[in-house]
């Protein structure tokens, strides 16, 4: 008679939970079943019992470097999935902290998944949907939902960087979806945050997330095509082809790193302000109308921590831009104000980061996208965002 127990067993990664990775049960070396650790780093099964099923007092598994967020690949060889294997018993806890473990392709997963859960999950439609915890979606199994095509991918260390910079193609070759090229930590002091602040995640995972929300491969390819055309124009012309903060670009490119700027600057306060900066890591934390509210504030009063500041209240305590800020649909910094400051302050943060988000389904790529789709579905914000858009010249 075979006696099947629960081989409970935690996964960690530099001493860290490895949060919503997925571990798949190896028997003879073929996989025998997926699993998923929960927010603690311990296994659980589809049905969330926690421990690998086992007719024996050990097991073999391989821990992927893909969660419910992102998956991430190692540029070094070819863009393969990374996964470790580990023999595992009772109680057993494994910490992935060595370069022959690729910790550092592990660290970068958890740190997607947190930028994810810190900025992106308070807001629709991930807040609404399923299983918040895949931004996604999520098939009846683990293990068909890890291998779908539908998914975020990570390229790390990228050897197809755009003039040697961390960026985002819209749409992968492999996939269909979004793939975020990261420069090696050696080289990119703002990805763990070494001699830097660590804005290269929460700024890349901006755009993979909001890329993945559109409903169509044409649709991210529409972005990939009006983001290269400008670049090559700007090259073309002599000129660096690099978007900035008060740099004219265009009405597309402003938009979309309007977002990146949000969320670089949200992240940044929750690390700093609310968590006080006691790690280059985002913690686990509940996001509440409070913490909206007292980001909007300090923005306001006190400016960016992960950028220039683009506004300061004036005397009548409106938000007001600072001067010298170029006020068009083609500065990300205005947009950034109008939508996230400006108008946030006016409707709550909610609801126009929300705008952002859902209006991805009609193909929302400019300012003035956004304007039509507050216009068509909450026509009652109109005013407050025709009072903001007024103040930043859009």
């Amino acid at each position: 008679m075979i006696i099947v127990s629960r081989l409970d067993v935690m996964i960690k990664v530099n001493g860290n939970p490895l949060r919503r990775a997925y571990v798949e049960h190896l028997v003879f070396g073929f996989g025998a079943g997926m699993y998923i650790t929960n927010d603690d780093g311990r296994v659980k099964d589809d049905d969330n019992i926690l421990g690998i099923k086992s007719d024996t007092s050990h097991a073999d598994i391989r821990i992927w470097c893909q969660n419910s967020v992102v998956r991430v690949l190692d540029g070094n060889a070819f863009n393969i999935a990374v996964s470790q294997v580990k023999n595992i018993h009772d109680g057993s806890t494994v910490d992935l902290n060595t370069n022959a473990e690729q910790d550092d392709y592990y660290a970068i997963l958890n740190r997607c998944l947190l930028v994810y859960d810190i900025v992106f999950r308070q807001f629709r439609p991930y807040s609404h949907s399923a299983d918040p915890d895949f931004p996604l979606g999520r098939k009846s199994t683990l293990s068909e939902t890890k291998d779908r095509r539908k998914r975020i991918e990570v390229s790390y260390p990228s050897h197809s960087l755009l003039d040697g910079m961390a960026y985002t193609d819209p749409k992968s070759d492999s996939t269909g979806y979004p793939l975020i090229h990261l420069r090696d930590r050696s080289d990119d002091g703002a990805l763990f945050g070494e001699n830097s602040i660590p804005i290269r995640i929460p700024a890349e995972m901006a755009h993979g997330l909001h890329f993945a929300r559109f409903p169509s491969a044409s649709g991210r390819q529409l972005i990939k095509d009006d983001y290269v055309g400008w670049m090559t124009n700007e090259i073309d012309n002599g000129r660096s082809g690099r978007h900035g903060q008060n740099t004219s670009t265009s009405p597309v490119v402003a938009f979309l790193e309007a977002l990146d700027l949000f969320s670089t600057e949200f992240a940044e306060y929750v690390r700093g302000i609310v968590q006080g900066h006691t790690s280059t890591l985002l913690r686990p934390q509940e996001m509440t109308p409070q913490i909206r509210r007292s980001f909007l504030s300090f923005q306001a009063d006190s400016g960016g921590l992960a950028s220039t500041s683009v506004a300061r209240l004036d005397s009548a305590g409106n938000i007001a831009p600072l001067s010298g800020l170029t006020l068009d649909d083609t500065c990300e910094g205005a947009i950034y104000g109008c939508i996230f400051l400006d108008f946030g302050r006016r409707v709550g943060l909610l609801s126009a980061v929300n705008a952002y988000l859902r209006s991805t389904a009609m193909g929302a790529r400019t300012f003035d996208d956004y304007k039509t789709w507050i216009a068509d579905t909450r026509p009652r914000l109109v005013p407050e965002l025709d009072a903001a858009r007024r103040t930043w010249g859009l």
